[in-house]
């Protein structure tokens, strides 16, 4: 009797491990899939960033080199007519980009400037930074997002000129600061939430698609995501890497923060340089894993009720047989007593 009572004890042992293994499979083929989903993601992630890279780099460099090479111009140096009319023909090189060009003396003083504006002649910006550093090194340099005496935002890029070795001044160029991120940015989508988005060294948000963050710091806009100012530290140390984080486009605080996956990639530009963030939503990764998730707990569920239906089956031919044994005991009592 008491073997017979251990038995649905063991049964039920039984039935709990099975659960418990089927469990920890359906885990184990899961958080595979899902760690296989995000590393592929963090691949085509790479990819675009790659290519925005290696566009962005190649604008630079395309240029400086014209830049350089106009700065050598004796019409340049000596700033006669015709280096004005180079300037405003340089102007039109790139009218979506470049917003303002013109010429600086060696002592941080604007000489020339078009769109011809001569207020701003003899103006000295030699307390600009970028400005600062290269009357110091004679070297190009890039600047961050600064307050500009056009009157608006934008990005300075500034050449040496010489006159032998005696240096002049630069050339100075004003580029829309989200012009050439939107060149090579915004057409970059991964499914319906990826987007890309590109900061500079001082952590300023040189193009974001999320409304109202452009031309504000990543500090700011992200300071109630720990995660994101993380990653956002790495970037501004110049690294590369892949990162996840909480965050939430709605200021208002009316969506639950969402978990994001993003790959980081620097931008050599001058002596500066610029980090591009591609990012995707977690819950659109793992969207696509809806359908093996879904076939995963079927086959869990089928086994569960096969194993209790086998189960049940067992415990009550069990019983029948107790019950018959007990009735063929009772005869033999009978018949004894008879």
């Amino acid at each position: 009797m008491i073997e017979d009572s251990m038995k649905p004890k063991y049964l039920m042992m039984f039935l709990i491990g099975l659960l418990g293994l089927c469990l920890y499979l359906f885990y184990m083929i899961y958080s595979g899939a899902k760690e296989n989903a995000i590393t592929e993601l963090n691949k085509m992630q790479r990819i675009h960033a790659g290519q925005a890279q290696r566009g962005i780099e190649f604008f630079f460099n395309d240029l400086m080199t014209y830049l350089t090479k106009i700065s050598r111009s004796d019409h340049i140096i000596r700033l006669d007519e015709q280096g004005k009319n180079e300037l405003d023909f340089s102007l039109n090189l790139y009218p979506e980009i470049i917003t303002s060009i013109g010429r600086m003396d060696a002592t941080g003083r604007i000489v020339f400037t078009t769109p011809h504006n001569t207020s701003l002649l003899g103006q000295d910006i030699s307390g600009q930074s970028h400005v600062k550093k290269i009357l110091e090194t004679h070297q190009p340099v890039i600047s961050d997002v600064f307050d500009a005496v056009q009157g608006y935002r934008a990005i300075a890029l500034h050449v040496p000129v010489f006159r032998a070795d005696e240096f002049l001044g630069t050339i100075g160029v004003l580029i829309n600061f989200s012009a050439i991120p939107e060149r090579f940015l915004q057409d970059i989508r991964l499914g319906e939430t990826g987007y890309a988005w590109m900061a500079g060294k001082d952590g300023i948000e040189i193009y974001c698609p999320v409304p109202g963050h452009t031309g504000k710091s990543v500090f700011e806009n992200s300071r109630d995501f720990p995660g994101m100012i993380s990653m956002a530290n790495r970037m501004k140390a110049g690294e590369e890497g892949v990162a996840h984080y909480l965050f939430s486009p709605d200021k208002d605080g009316r969506r639950k923060p969402e978990k994001y996956h993003a790959v980081y990639l620097p931008v050599t530009i001058i002596d500066s340089f610029w980090t591009i963030v591609v990012v995707s939503s977690e819950d659109e990764v793992l969207a696509s894993l809806i359908s093996l998730k879904n076939k995963l707990i079927l086959v869990v569920c089928l086994l569960l009720f096969v194993s209790s239906l086998f189960s049940y089956s067992g415990m009550k031919a069990r019983a029948i047989v107790r019950e018959a044994a007990k009735r063929e005991k009772s005869k033999r009592r009978l018949r004894k007593a008879n």
